[in-house]
């Protein structure tokens, strides 16, 4: 179907935002998700029998950094600019952080200086904001 013309793939970002809106609806129903993405093949990871579609080893952390980003993105908004340390559960930081540092790199863009820490009284994706003072 692809090489007819009849079948268009999803980009990757596509895939991410598909992915990311999903995996809310099935946690909101409860549902597990325990795999996100393909399983690294040698056959996938040579190109060898991928003909075309999204892949990436770490797609579902491409899928948690944009949850994150969609949680964190309104501090652009609401808060003053400054510094900050955005405290997360321990099993979120990576996420919060975002994939290539995207999160923290968005969250620079206003602020002066942005920080992670893990807090472990935190679940799931709750966050609590601290301002820095110097």
């Amino acid at each position: 179907m692809y090489l007819g013309g009849r079948f268009k793939p999803l980009t990757l970002e596509e895939a991410v935002s598909w992915s990311k809106e999903l995996l809310l609806i099935f946690e909101k129903a409860n549902v597990n998700v325990i795999k996100l993405g393909l399983h690294p093949s040698e056959g996938l990871l040579s190109g060898e029998e991928l003909v075309a579609g999204p892949f990436h080893l770490s797609f579902r952390e491409l899928v948690l950094t944009e949850i994150w980003n969609d949680i964190l993105k309104p501090l652009l908004i609401v808060e003053k600019p400054g510094e900050i340390e955005i405290h997360v559960p321990p099993s979120q930081i990576n996420y919060a952080v975002g994939y290539g540092g995207r999160n923290k790199k968005m969250l620079l863009g206003k602020f002066g200086k942005v920080k992670f820490a893990t807090s472990a009284n935190l679940n799931r994706r709750e966050f609590r904001l601290k301002r820095l003072v110097r």
